[in-house]
């Protein structure tokens, strides 16, 4: 009998993209969300159950969890919300993976890891493309550069959740030293990348890539940058100035509901790109360096290729309790035999 398994936020474009491919691969998954309406009609379509809840209602979320082996999370939640459904997977035995590239929703499910340890469950964070990505290219970089101290990692897109980018912007940018979560030292910290042939202009970015990227090789020193444009890298040095203005509720509540802001003034893709690739630099204290550029062809399809792999392998068992990421389950070097990766170049 095939163990059930959820996708909560299979109404967002991500959930969407998972139900398609779990269908086609003979998957029944039970669909959940907060969106009633549009979620039955999803539901009636592929003929998969929904549940209905929000991640506040705690009573709820444990009676829909109650016979599901692992939560798959397509939606990036607010940090209470995140923690309730956490606490739920621990309480219910469920195994859990998110696709989010939120660097503090990662940081949630780091702070969960040894109960989920101890409960003898599984839990992948950040399976976002560009966090798969960057996985990969660092787990390969720590394999040829085995005393590595530092790791620049940059992706030649913009592409978050708008949770993502509003949490950013009011608890500023975020940086790996000593092996801890920081502030930058400076301001909307730039970088020229080599991405199509010429220098890129990069900005340091609060991104899960960061944490992904230390659970893998635990090199203690890690920036994330993004493609910018000058004027984000203006508007993020405004915003630094002006943080503490945007804690006051009504302005939180305001910057949640400006999309149309936020996509234009600092170039966010509300949609995956089809092409687009990370670069990567490992250091060590001596000044070695070796660099790695890795890109993705099929849009969402390594998303979706390693997901699946890994949902397969949990449910069967076959991936070690507590926190871990698709390079430690699939190995360092999975991407030179997927179809999905092109362009290494070393």
């Amino acid at each position: 009998m095939q163990k059930q398994w959820m996708i909560y936020g299979a109404s967002t474009i991500t959930g969407k993209k998972i139900l398609n491919q779990a269908l086609n691969l003979g998957y029944k998954p039970i669909l959940a969300g907060r969106q009633g309406q549009e979620l039955v009609e999803l539901s009636f379509q592929t003929g998969t159950r929904c549940c209905i809840f929000t991640p506040n209602e705690t009573k709820k979320i444990q009676f829909f969890l109650k016979d599901i082996s692992l939560l798959l999370l397509c939606e990036t939640l607010h940090a209470r919300e995140h923690k309730r459904i956490l606490k739920s997977c621990l309480l219910k035995g469920i195994h859990y993976i998110d696709m989010s590239n939120d660097v503090f929703s990662y940081e949630h499910v780091q702070g969960f890891a040894s109960r989920f340890q101890t409960a003898g469950l599984t839990a992948i964070p950040g399976l976002h493309p560009s966090v798969i990505l960057s996985d990969f290219v660092a787990s390969t970089l720590k394999s040829h550069l085995h005393d590595a101290n530092s790791l620049a990692l940059a992706c030649s897109e913009s592409f978050t959740s708008l949770i993502s980018m509003v949490n950013s912007l009011q608890r500023g940018g975020r940086v790996l030293r000593n092996s801890k979560l920081c502030k930058p030292v400076i301001a909307a910290e730039t970088l020229l990348v080599p991405f199509n042939g010429s220098d890129t202009l990069t900005v340091a970015s609060a991104q899960a890539d960061i944490l992904s990227a230390w659970q893998s090789t635990r090199i203690p020193n890690v920036v994330f940058y993004r493609r910018a444009d000058e004027k984000e890298v203006r508007l993020r040095k405004h915003f630094q100035m002006v943080r503490w203005f945007l804690h006051l509720p009504l302005l939180k509540s305001w910057l949640r509901s400006q999309d149309n802001f936020l996509i234009r003034h600092f170039g966010i893709k509300p949609f995956y790109p089809k092409k687009y690739a990370v670069w990567g630099k490992a250091t060590n204290a001596s000044g070695k360096s070796f660099t790695l550029r890795i890109e993705i062809v099929n849009d969402f399809d390594i998303a979706l290729d390693i997901v699946f792999k890994l949902l397969a392998k949990i449910l069967a068992g076959e991936v070690r309790a507590g926190l871990v990421t698709a390079s430690q389950v699939l190995g360092s070097d999975y991407w030179v035999q997927s179809e999905h990766f092109t362009l290494a170049r070393l």
